[in-house]
């Protein structure tokens, strides 16, 4: 599979799969931060459909764009190793939009 032969974006000193995991925690990170934000406003698994489209659709393409080699904040010079310029403004985004399309559980009754 030559998985560990291939070098990281990131580096040539690392391998592509640990690169990978590296970039995972970040956007683990995200859905954790998402997910203590939109536990008081619903049930669970709405909420997991939810961060699993917004990771999809919204996270992946930024997080692309920023620490992918052909992005174009890369090719910027953009230099974003803590993750804060996504991280944070993307899960607070994200909760901002699950607090505008659902109401919260107060509300409901």
């Amino acid at each position: 599979m030559k998985v560990e032969a291939d070098p990281s974006p990131g580096s040539p000193l690392i391998p592509e799969i640990l690169y990978s995991f590296f970039q995972m925690e970040f956007a683990c990170v995200t859905a954790g931060i998402l997910m203590g934000g939109l536990a008081e406003r619903g049930r669970v698994f709405p909420a997991m459909i939810f961060i699993f489209f917004w990771m999809t659709l919204v996270y992946c393409p930024l997080a692309y764009w920023v620490w992918g080699t052909h992005g174009w904040a890369f090719k910027w010079g953009v230099l974003d190793f803590a993750g804060g310029s996504k991280l944070y403004q993307l899960s607070s985004f994200a909760h901002f939009t699950h607090k505008a399309a659902v109401p919260s559980k107060s509300e409901v009754v």
